[in-house]
Protein backbone atom coordinates (compact mmCIF):
# COMPACT_ATOMS: atom_id res chain seq x y z
CA UNK A 1 0.00 0.00 0.00
CA UNK A 2 1.48 3.56 -0.97
CA UNK A 3 1.60 5.95 1.69
CA UNK A 4 0.28 9.66 0.48
CA UNK A 5 3.30 12.03 0.01
CA UNK A 6 2.17 14.65 -1.78
CA UNK A 7 -0.97 16.78 -3.48
CA UNK A 8 -1.33 16.42 -6.79
CA UNK A 9 -2.58 19.38 -8.92
CA UNK A 10 -3.26 20.10 -12.55
CA UNK A 11 -0.53 21.62 -14.17
CA UNK A 12 -0.94 25.23 -14.98
CA UNK A 13 -3.58 25.63 -12.62
CA UNK A 14 -2.42 27.98 -10.62
CA UNK A 15 -6.02 28.26 -8.22
CA UNK A 16 -5.46 24.46 -8.06
CA UNK A 17 -1.92 25.27 -6.69
CA UNK A 18 -2.79 27.95 -4.35
CA UNK A 19 -5.33 26.00 -2.58
CA UNK A 20 -3.07 23.27 -1.78
CA UNK A 21 -0.48 25.39 -0.76
CA UNK A 22 -2.53 26.88 1.80
CA UNK A 23 -4.54 23.99 2.82
CA UNK A 24 -0.45 22.62 3.78
CA UNK A 25 0.12 25.80 5.34
CA UNK A 26 -3.15 25.88 7.79
CA UNK A 27 -2.79 22.33 8.50
CA UNK A 28 0.80 21.83 10.24
CA UNK A 29 -0.12 17.91 11.29
CA UNK A 30 -0.70 17.35 7.63
CA UNK A 31 2.21 18.34 6.16
CA UNK A 32 4.51 16.84 8.64
CA UNK A 33 2.89 13.20 7.50
CA UNK A 34 3.00 14.20 4.37
CA UNK A 35 6.78 15.16 4.55
CA UNK A 36 7.74 12.30 6.41
CA UNK A 37 6.08 9.98 4.32
CA UNK A 38 7.99 11.69 1.21
CA UNK A 39 11.29 11.35 2.98
CA UNK A 40 10.41 7.74 3.45
CA UNK A 41 9.37 6.92 0.00
CA UNK A 42 13.10 9.20 -1.41
CA UNK A 43 15.29 7.07 0.92
CA UNK A 44 13.35 3.89 0.03
CA UNK A 45 13.09 4.37 -4.06
CA UNK A 46 15.64 6.92 -4.77
CA UNK A 47 18.78 6.72 -2.95
CA UNK A 48 22.10 6.61 -5.35
CA UNK A 49 22.48 3.19 -4.69
CA UNK A 50 19.08 2.19 -6.28
CA UNK A 51 19.68 4.10 -8.72
CA UNK A 52 22.68 2.31 -9.72
CA UNK A 53 21.67 -0.61 -9.07
CA UNK A 54 18.59 0.15 -11.99
CA UNK A 55 21.13 1.71 -14.20
CA UNK A 56 23.38 -1.62 -14.17
CA UNK A 57 20.44 -3.83 -14.73
CA UNK A 58 19.59 -1.92 -18.01
CA UNK A 59 22.75 -1.54 -19.14
CA UNK A 60 23.52 -5.22 -18.08
CA UNK A 61 19.80 -5.99 -20.10
CA UNK A 62 20.73 -3.71 -23.39
CA UNK A 63 24.59 -5.22 -23.70
CA UNK A 64 23.29 -8.34 -23.35
CA UNK A 65 21.19 -7.90 -26.41
CA UNK A 66 23.65 -6.22 -28.46
CA UNK A 67 25.86 -8.99 -27.81
CA UNK A 68 23.98 -11.77 -29.06
CA UNK A 69 23.04 -9.59 -32.11
CA UNK A 70 26.32 -8.73 -32.61
CA UNK A 71 28.42 -11.07 -35.05
CA UNK A 72 31.43 -10.00 -36.54
CA UNK A 73 32.91 -10.52 -39.95
CA UNK A 74 36.34 -11.67 -40.77
CA UNK A 75 37.21 -8.38 -42.19
CA UNK A 76 36.07 -6.63 -39.03
CA UNK A 77 38.14 -8.98 -37.50
CA UNK A 78 40.72 -7.81 -39.49
CA UNK A 79 40.04 -3.96 -39.04
CA UNK A 80 40.27 -4.65 -35.17
CA UNK A 81 43.76 -6.33 -35.24
CA UNK A 82 45.30 -3.43 -37.79
CA UNK A 83 43.92 -1.14 -35.01
CA UNK A 84 45.18 -2.91 -32.56
CA UNK A 85 48.96 -2.60 -34.00
CA UNK A 86 48.77 0.65 -34.79
CA UNK A 87 47.99 2.03 -31.58
CA UNK A 88 50.83 -0.44 -30.28
CA UNK A 89 53.15 1.24 -32.68
CA UNK A 90 52.58 4.01 -31.93
CA UNK A 91 53.07 3.82 -28.68
CA UNK A 92 56.86 2.07 -28.65
CA UNK A 93 57.35 5.49 -30.93
CA UNK A 94 56.45 7.01 -28.23
CA UNK A 95 58.30 5.36 -26.02
CA UNK A 96 61.73 5.36 -28.22
CA UNK A 97 61.27 9.08 -28.88
CA UNK A 98 60.80 10.03 -25.21
CA UNK A 99 63.97 7.95 -24.08
CA UNK A 100 66.29 9.50 -26.68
Amino acid sequence: MRKETGILVESNNIDQLAGAISDLSGDYQKSRVLGEQGHALLMQEFTLGIHTQRLQRIYDQKTANSLLQFRPSRTFSIKLKNIRLNIQAKYLKRLWCDSE
